[in-house]
């Protein structure tokens, strides 16, 4: 549903100038109105080309933050995917890891995981460990289900083996 202004009529940012737009989408990021914040910096980028991408992929992700703050982890790692695809180096963290494994997307959240493991530790260690506990209770639980995600020979099989 579209917000609509002060008339009751639907916003038309197809119709405002990019000056307007840039203003706009700016106000809506400072209101945290992510979803509209979106649109508009889509549109900049529809009108701009390349010029706006950096704040179109932070209203993305800043969209993301919200959907899973509410517990919409599906919905989150989709809004993601859409900011994740916007750059030429991927942007894996510990926060989207634990959206897809709460959305149960055990083969994505871990692939991205044993893909960028050291680096997702750099950014924030406390993150790590508590997903490093849960792809070990994962594991324990359900090894089924993402045995397939992890590296052969990796220290997670290893010490799984030998537990069991």
């Amino acid at each position: 549903m579209r917000k609509r202004n002060r008339r009751g009529k639907p916003h038309s940012i197809a119709k405002l100038s990019v000056e307007e737009l840039l203003v706009r989408g700016e106000r809506l990021l400072q209101q945290n109105n992510f979803k509209e914040a979106v649109a508009n910096f889509k549109q900049l980028v529809k009108l701009e080309g390349d010029k706006w991408h950096e704040q179109l992929i932070s209203a993305y992700l800043s969209r993301a933050r919200e959907l899973a703050n509410k517990a919409m982890f599906k919905e989150a790692v989709i809004i993601w995917n859409n900011a994740d695809g916007l750059r030429s180096d991927p942007l894996p963290s510990a926060e989207v890891i634990s959206w897809m494994l709460n959305a149960k997307q055990f083969d994505k959240a871990l692939t991205l995981f044993f893909k960028n493991e050291r680096q997702i530790s750099k950014q924030n260690p406390g993150h790590w460990e508590i997903i490093g506990e849960l792809v070990a209770l994962k594991l324990l639980i359900e090894p089924s289900a993402i045995r397939s995600c992890i590296p052969n020979g990796s220290p997670w099989i290893k010490h799984h083996d030998a537990a069991n």
